[in-house]
């Protein structure tokens, strides 16, 4: 009987991922050559982008001192990026901004969309969906020396 509720909870519950808004603010304040690195795979941030002049790349490594080369490497050459960041309760939430950060400097942009999850919020002892979807926007010296020109 107690697994039936749980069961019943989990089954009905209607979980509603923010991602058409996502896409929607990087489609509305991304440019050209822009790069979203998206932790935890692309498939819903490409569903919902209508930009198809900003690069998307999945991001899914990881170790601490992986996550650090890796980013590194795979933002190189692009002066903004925009970090995109779900399904992740621990280590990436700390390590991907703080290498952006030593990269970049601050971020210009961050904001956190709540996932709307009534099972994860009222029957789930652990949560398994972090806080939401991070969102960060990362500008080098040259991003605004490009938009110029």
């Amino acid at each position: 009987a107690l697994s039936l509720v749980s069961i019943t909870g989990y089954f009905g519950a209607v979980t509603k991922q923010p991602w058409r808004e996502v896409a929607g603010y990087v489609g509305e304040h991304g440019r050209a050559g822009d790069l979203v690195l998206l932790y935890g795979g692309s498939l819903p941030f490409d569903h919902y982008s209508e930009r198809s002049d900003v690069d998307t790349e999945p991001f899914l490594v990881n170790t601490k001192a992986g996550m650090r080369k890796s980013a590194a490497t795979t933002v190189a050459g692009h002066d903004r990026v925009w970090l995109v960041i779900f399904w992740e309760t621990g280590r990436a939430r700390r390590v991907l901004p703080e290498e952006l950060r030593r990269l970049y400097g601050g971020a210009t942009y961050s904001e956190v969309y709540a996932v709307t999850d009534p099972y994860n919020n009222e029957v789930a002892t652990v949560p398994y969906q972090g806080d939401g979807i991070d969102l960060l926007l990362f500008e080098g010296p040259g991003a605004g020396q490009r938009e110029l020109k």
